[in-house]
């Protein structure tokens, strides 16, 4: 049922190809070529999930939308039901085009949330996945082979094995669960050694080795050309911190394990680009018009197509677009999950999304934070703070702005240490609910 996975390097080396060939200038075609493509696409995926997967014909037709008569342009993609995350949990296996099933490949969330899932992939979607991820390398100043740094996806056996290297690819993997100032100071030393010239990983684990940089002034650094994060959010200051400790700039990448849609920041640094040929993104309206939810299809998986999956994920935008020449769509950056909230006592529901901006203001205080539900009952504060900074302090003036958010109906506890919680391969998500 799932490809053979000795082939899947195959489709990586055609991914390669396929930058070369179409992807690496597709982000500077026009937008009217592009939306031509987009629809066409849609079309596609639109009538054969109608004529080959049951579930999708029934949605349409409760919603009296046929494709080959009623999706005419891009605008009528609104005339087709939203599939929710819940939904698509629910019903996963009655979403797989049982036609397309052959040679597709497997891949699961984290489940962080409670909710695992299953997402089959078509084999030239991969194609373009790989093709879109060397894009966004290339505009690090990657090229195949050079020698890369990853902090993230190694789970070591034991304290013997926090260290793993490809040698076809030229990557080094560095453990993530062990980012102790021993462990760090191995870890650059190392670096150094097998002369990386790029750093990957998941943004919190670069803001560890670059706060440990920053507090350890008389530590040697690798020489870095560029540093790619993925999978967590990044905000500004993180963003910051790791840019003039690590001297290097950052390239900040958003996608998803269920294959919808794929962001990536460019050379400027201030935006990340959609990319158009990857999945087709709609950014639909919150209560703040400074953000919206993302919703996508990805226009290339007929295994099992989600077909305007709504992430839960909000994008920050703003009226000024990135200020270079590619043509795609781009936002500022993607903040956090929709459905990220504290659930108070009486089950009210406070958005995580409204503890960023407050967070932001402690940057003089803590290099990073977490919060996590330990109950209906309590949250726990958990920060990294700075040499020299008051634990009261800071305590005090948490505990102050967090209530102004949601009272005091909830029992607040913290700790200093940065003694935060990590789920899958490593990830440190900024919130984390345990009840």
């Amino acid at each position: 049922m799932s490809f053979p996975k000795y082939l899947e390097p195959i489709l990586v080396i055609f991914g390669l190809l396929h930058f070369k060939l179409f992807s690496s200038n597709y982000c500077y075609s026009s937008p009217t070529s592009v939306s031509d493509k987009q629809y066409r696409k849609l079309k596609r995926i639109l009538c054969n999930s109608f004529d080959n997967i049951p579930y999708y014909k029934d949605k349409y037709e409760t919603a009296n939308f046929n494709p080959y008569r009623d999706f005419n342009c891009l605008a009528d993609i609104k005339k087709v039901p939203i599939l929710t995350k819940i939904e698509a949990r629910e019903n996963q296996d009655k979403l797989i085009n049982i036609r397309k099933v052959k040679w597709s490949l497997e891949f699961k969330t984290s489940g962080s949330t409670g909710n695992p899932f299953k997402a089959l992939v078509s084999p030239f979607h991969w194609i373009v996945e790989q093709s879109c991820v060397w894009r966004h390398w290339s505009w690090a100043g990657y090229t195949f082979r050079d020698k890369m740094a990853i902090v993230r996806s190694h789970v070591p056996a034991d304290e013997n094995d926090l260290i793993k290297i490809d040698k076809i690819r030229n990557f080094y993997y560095f453990s993530p669960f062990h980012l102790t100032d021993e462990h760090i100071r191995l870890y650059l030393n190392k670096m150094i050694e097998f002369k990386v010239e790029f750093l990957r990983g998941y943004p919190s684990s670069i803001l560890a080795i670059a706060q440990f940089v920053k507090t350890h002034p008389e530590v040697k650094i690798p020489n870095f050309k560029a540093i790619l994060t993925a999978s967590e959010r990044l905000g500004e200051m993180e963003k910051e911190i790791i840019e003039l400790s690590l001297i290097a700039p950052v390239f900040n990448h958003y996608g998803l394990a269920e294959q919808i849609v794929m962001f990536g920041g460019c050379e400027r640094g201030t935006h990340m680009h959609n990319y158009e040929e990857y999945g087709f993104l709609e950014l639909l309206d919150t209560n703040d018009i400074n953000y919206r939810r993302i919703v996508g299809t990805n226009l290339n998986n007929h295994a099992m197509p989600l077909i305007r999956y709504e992430t839960g994920d909000i994008a920050e935008v703003e009226m000024s677009d990135c200020g270079c020449e590619r043509t795609s769509l781009s936002i500022k950056n993607v903040i956090g999950r929709e459905d990220a909230t504290i659930v108070l006592p009486d089950n009210s529901k406070i958005p995580v999304t409204n503890f960023y901006t407050m967070f932001e203001h402690y940057e003089k205080y803590l290099s990073a934070w977490q919060l996590v539900q330990v109950s209906q009952d309590a949250l726990l504060v958990i920060v990294e703070l700075f040499d020299m900074t008051s634990e009261d302090e800071v305590k005090n003036m948490l505990t102050v702005d967090i209530q102004k958010r949601i009272g005091n109906k909830l029992t607040l506890t913290f700790d200093f240490l940065g003694n935060f919680k990590y789920v899958g391969e490593g990830k440190r998500n900024p919130f984390i609910k345990l009840s």
